[in-house]
């Protein structure tokens, strides 16, 4: 992110001043916020189909904020409060709205783990599937993780 930013500086002249120091808070907040459309519009990432989502803008924000902290200035981020700046703050939300809503993946279909369960396997295999199936229930939990139309519709199914 360090060097997009110095990249970025240097097409709008003023790569002389990487910190920013002859910058007052308000103009830091700006620029950081003109950087972050560069970053989101793919300017240094090649051809993009799609612009970058708010929260990788987000992080490299962050990256050449750290840098800055990492040597010695202050977070141009932050207001005189020590908040982040409502332009900033604004962008992003701007920038997450706009984003695509995220699409929930397909869980694993209960008829697989029942076919798991009535395979016959060695000793050893059979503690692998138990396991597994085992793995399933309590790590994935679908009822955690799926949209379902109905609270009521949720119901646990055992295998056997």
């Amino acid at each position: 992110a360090w060097q997009r930013w110095r990249d970025w500086q240097k097409s709008v002249g003023i790569d002389s001043d990487p910190f920013l120091r002859g910058f007052a808070s308000a103009d830091k907040h700006k620029l950081l916020g003109a950087f972050a459309m560069a970053v989101r519009n793919g300017r240094f990432s090649g051809d993009l189909q799609h612009p970058l989502a708010e929260s990788t803008v987000r992080n490299s924000i962050s990256y050449v904020a750290q840098t800055f902290r990492d040597h010695g200035e202050r977070n141009p981020t932050k207001d005189e409060d020590g908040e982040t700046s409502r332009l900033l703050q604004r962008l992003f939300r701007g920038l997450k709205n706009d984003d695509p809503n995220k699409r929930q993946q397909k869980a694993l279909p209960v008829c697989v783990l029942r076919e798991l369960a009535k395979r016959k396997f060695t000793e050893h295999e059979t503690a692998v599937k138990q396991l597994a199936i085992g793995a399933f229930f309590f790590a994935c939990r679908s009822c955690e993780y799926l949209l379902v139309p109905a609270a009521h519709t949720r119901r646990t199914t055992t295998l056997t």
